[in-house]
This record gives structure tokens, sequence and C-alpha cells, in this order.
């Protein structure tokens, strides 16, 4: 897996969380420390997402 670190609304602790841990051999990170920090300490926005599934399953 390679994750590209960037300041946005979809990469966030959360979702580098799921990434991570959803590897089975290895992983690479790109991106500076920087980003990295922000990332690690921001809190999640995974609440903020629009998904919209329930509109699809209806």
């Amino acid at each position: 897996i390679i994750i590209a670190l960037q300041n946005g609304r979809i990469v966030d602790r959360s979702w580098l969380y799921t990434a991570i841990t959803r590897a089975e051999s290895e992983i690479h990170i790109v991106g500076s420390s920087d980003d990295m920090k922000s990332i690690t300490e921001a809190p999640s926005h995974s609440h903020k997402r629009n998904s919209y599934l329930k509109e699809l399953l209806s």
C-alpha cells in the first residue's frame, strides 16, 4: 500500500489508521513529517463525510 499524505478533508487520522491497519505485507507513506504530524494531531473529520449511502440504499 502506498499512502500519499496531504492535508484535506479526506485524509485524516481515522482514514490513515484504517489504511495502515489494512496493509497485509508492507506500507509506504509518502509526505512530509509536518503533514503526518498535522494529520495525526487533528480531530477526525469522519462525522462530516457525505457518502450518500442512505440515498443509494433507498
